[in-house]
């Protein structure tokens, strides 16, 4: 060889350049010779990347070059190198020490065999694991024939290493600084040359966590819209037309790498909010069944690391249907038109998600999984009984081509337990027992594989994980110290806990913990925690905190809000109040009886975020109430579902809205719904001015990221959104402005709370006020008539028996972006007051009402007496009433 250098490595840089120093140390360490390897360092452009890239740059002068040029950097890096094979390595990860000299080693032997060669991936960094695409190194290092062995695809850049001259000679790379878009450039090479070279016994590093997250490898693309359509028609439709002109056809290797990538793209539940327009998710499904109908099923098939469930959405882009097939052994299979997909057995899976003892029995409930529409009998064997569990048809998608796949049920089973019971859940389907997979839990669980000694205190019971079963042991003070200083070794333990921020905070909760379980345990006054948002008082839970602070003065009521607000003062006058971010916050959200907010948000239900499973175990004992903010009247079951909050009790003030929460698709008990009415029902009060309120409700997909205050960031959508031209040209309409001044009336534009930082994109006339720190209870008690679009402050409004307009200018993308799926109540038939779609026909049913003093009419004034359960006055004494019935 007359090169200096035997491998050029490209490392690609961007927000892991923390990690860059370890990434090139695993370089120079490398037992080729440091002197044999030419490092090209590629930025994204980012400044922290750029620095630290230029830093090490200057450490390692002569041995490691530096180029930023955005994203089209690799493109330049190769243009650079010099290396007789090009290799690429994030700057996350590393390279065994022997890599580079095996792979070295392995290509004189196969000089001609192959351009390709790639090495196997291990986790490192919070785990050890092998990569799922590990299995082709399992014969030892050797030659594939892909035409032969199809299924041995490799689609990833960073654990190859290529040749220089093949790869110079196919269009340059993709412009990403990810490899996610390299597979078109690996099957152009292998067009020409289908044979990979595959070298055991090293590895390719992939880092698994940083800063004590785990790291997901697909994370970064699903929420980048250019990972699903542009990737479609810009990479895979050019590679499947290249197949075509160079072979006639497209090879199984490369149907299969397509396949395995389509499988990645659409095993989700749901696209990731706000990446794609409804539009553009439509025309990628079709992208996506159009690309699946040219691929064949055996293909499909044979993926080995794609969910049954979604190669089973996958291959219903053609004819036939799934079934279960015994084989000639006597072993039942899942087939779609005869293909073997898995076995029965480990395509069923068990999950559990709810678990509470209370007299010496068990309420075990959760769901189970199976790619079968067919419903399972789940049993539960507790000790030498088993018990069978009541079970039900549940929703669950787990691939984007089908909105709703029935592969799901849910199943509740109650069961006496004894000291030292173990107990196991089983399944079958079609009268086949089946022996399914590890048990799971759900995220209510206090039970984790992390931790193998989280245990669960209730009822005089230690309730702990072991293996795929539960046991049950009796309560002992000693016992219970036992439990308690194995779990605190878990989460101190940095083999489990890698970060050392969380460690500290691991550490802490050691002394918490102890403390917490001791104050519940002594004779004391029950805390109930209140609050609303985190930033502002003045809806449910401000109401029902100052009717228990003024007449049950048994119960320790305590106001949660930011210190820095007004209100805090306030509270704090005549009452007891807390910083909601502080660490007394925390502590009496784990040793109050209650939480009762008008707010559910994940910030506030869990206010332990990422040392939550520090907390757990201790968290049942805390019950939250959601006050509601306003009456529901759509589906907001994606969002408030069991699953996801777990509610002890959510209020409602309708009939109607109390049958939509009993929906399978909330799965909440009846007994956890509860009609009363909501507590500032009571606090409403008609002095009515001459004042027209306009008050419409936020748009979640215009704007960004919700910061610590709970504030959502601005974007350049919100700023040329149909939203803002609406509200603009209705703050300054000349004719409502005119009419209100000839009849003596005031308009106002109220800001949805969540739209305060945007309110400087509006420019009202200034005949118009425009308002943001106001009560909602101001606005229902002084304004003459409301005009909203969808928000359910409507309700308060017409509970006093005032006209309301519907304006809803962008009901359809409104429905299919925002946070609400229509549901019960429709604005025609149920509604309080008109609907309209434009804004001529607004402003003259606003000057026709104001011409009328502003008086509801009749047909309205019905819906309203039809609608409410209650008139009173008293919603907060029925919440009360149903919270001491609950204790």
């Amino acid at each position: 060889m007359g090169k200096q250098y035997l491998f050029t490595i490209i490392i690609t840089c961007n927000d892991g350049h923390r990690h860059l120093k370890q990434t090139v140390n695993s370089l120079l360490r490398q037992t080729i010779g440091a002197e044999r390897v030419q490092m090209i360092a590629v930025s994204d452009g980012s400044l922290k990347g750029t620095k630290a890239l230029k830093r090490h740059a200057a450490e390692h002068s002569g041995s490691l070059l530096f180029i930023s040029d955005g994203g089209n950097g690799r493109n330049e890096a190769l243009r650079h190198a010099e290396g007789e094979y090009v290799g690429f390595l994030d700057c996350r990860d590393k390279l065994a020490g022997d890599c580079l000299k095996r792979v070295w080693d392995f290509c004189e032997m196969h000089h001609d065999e192959t351009d390709v060669v790639c090495v196997p991936v291990y986790l490192f960094d919070g785990a050890d694991d092998p990569d799922p695409q590990n299995f082709k190194f399992a014969q030892g290092s050797r030659v594939i024939d892909l035409t032969r062995q199809w299924d041995n695809a490799e689609t990833r850049l960073n654990c190859c290493f290529i040749r220089r001259e093949a790869l110079t000679a196919i269009r340059p790379l993709e412009e990403s600084l990810t490899n996610d878009d390299d597979f078109p450039c690996l099957y152009r090479l292998f067009l020409e040359k289908p044979r990979l070279g595959v070298v055991a016994g090293t590895s390719y590093r992939r880092r698994y966590e940083e800063d004590g997250r785990t790291v997901d490898f697909d994370s970064p693309f699903r929420n980048d819209p250019k990972w699903y359509l542009d990737t479609i028609r810009k990479h895979y439709r050019p590679i499947i037309k290249l197949c075509h002109e160079k072979k006639g056809e497209v090879p199984l290797f490369v149907q299969y790498a397509l396949a395995g990538q389509l499988s990645r793209r659409l095993s989700q539940s749901a696209f990731p909010e706000d990446v794609l327009s409804e539009d553009d998710q439509r025309q990628f499904l079709a992208e996506c069944r159009q690309l699946l109908s040219e691929l064949d099923s055996e293909v499909i098939a044979a993926l080995r690391n794609s969910d049954t469930a979604v190669k089973l959405s996958m291959l219903r882009c053609r004819p036939g249907k799934a079934a279960a097939e015994t084989d000639a052994d006597g072993v039942p299979w899942i087939t779609f038109n005869g293909l073997k997909l898995c076995k029965l057995s480990d395509d069923v899976q068990l999950r559990a998600d709810f678990m509470s003892v209370q007299e010496g029995n068990c309420l075990l409930e959760g769901r189970c999984y199976s790619c079968l529409d067919v419903l399972p009998k789940v049993t539960v064997l507790a000790g030498e009984t088993r018990y069978e569990a009541e079970v039900r048809p549940d929703q669950s998608t787990s691939c984007l081509l089908e909105a709703e796949n029935h592969f799901a049920s849910s199943y509740r089973v109650c069961f006496p337990v004894h000291d030292r019971d173990i107990c196991r859940l089983a399944v079958s389907l079609d009268g086949q027992e089946l022996q399914p997979g590890e048990l799971t839990y759900g995220k209510f669980m206090p039970m984790r594989k992390k931790f193998p000694d989280m245990y669960s205190l209730q009822d005089g019971w230690l309730i702990r994980r072991d293996g795929s079963a539960i046991t049950f042991r009796k309560n002992s003070f000693l016992r219970h110290c036992l439990y308690e200083r194995r779990f605190q070794k878990n989460i101190t333990s940095p083999k489990r806990v890698r970060d050392e921020g969380l460690r500290r905070s691991a550490r802490k909760a050691c002394l918490i913990r102890p403390l917490a379980m001791l104050v519940r345990r002594l004779p004391h006054k029950e805390t109930w925690l209140f609050r609303d948002r985190n930033y502002v008082a003045d809806d449910n839970g401000l109401v029902m905190y100052k009717y228990v602070r003024d007449n049950h003065p048994e119960i320790n009521a305590v106001f949660a809000i930011m210190k820095k607000t007004a209100q805090y003062a306030e509270i704090g006058a005549k009452g007891k109040v807390v910083d909601s971010f502080s660490k007394k916050y925390r502590w009496l959200f784990l040793i109050s009886r209650y939480v009762i907010s008008s707010a559910a948000d994940e910030d506030i239900i869990n206010p332990f975020q990422e040392t939550y499973e520090f907390y757990m175990d201790l968290m049942p004992y805390c019950h939250y109430i959601f006050l509601q903010h306003g009456v529901t009247k759509d589906d907001l079951s994606g969002w408030l579902k069991r699953y996801n909050k777990n509610l002890t009790g959510i209020i409602t003030s309708s009939r109607r809205e109390y049958e939509s929460f009993l929906a399978p698709s909330y799965g909440y008990p009846a007994e956890r719904i509860w009609l009363t009415g909501m507590p500032r029902f009571d606090r409403l009060i008609d002095e009515k001015k001459k004042l027209i309120t306009i008050a419409p409700t936020w748009r979640r997909y215009l704007v960004g990221h919700r910061d610590k205050a709970g504030h959502y960031e601005s974007t350049d959508i919100l700023k040329n959104s149909s939203y803002i031209r609406h509200l603009q040209s209705l703050a300054g309409n000349q004719k409502l402005l005119d009419t209100a001044e000839k009849y003596g009336y005031r308009v106002q534009l109220v800001i949805h709370p969540n739209m305060r930082n945007h309110a400087h994109l509006i420019k009202p006339d200034k005949r118009m006020e425009m308002v943001m720190d106001i009560s909602y209870n101001r606005i229902f008690r002084e304004s003459a008539l409301l005009v909203s679009d969808y928000s359910s402050v409507v309700f308060d409004f017409a509970y006093l028996y005032k006209p309301v307009i519907y304006y809803q200018f962008d009901r359809d993308v409104f429905f299919s972006h925002h946070t609400y799926v229509p549901g019960y109540f429709s604005y025609e038939d149920d509604g309080f007051g008109e609907v309209v779609d434009n804004e001529e026909e607004l402003v003259s049913l606003i000057c026709g009402y104001m011409a009328s003093d502003c008086r509801m009419k009749e047909k309205y004034v019905q819906r309203v007496n039809d609608f409410f359960a209650f008139h009173d006055g008293n919603c907060c004494k029925r919440v009360y009433e149903k919270l001491t019935e609950r204790n």
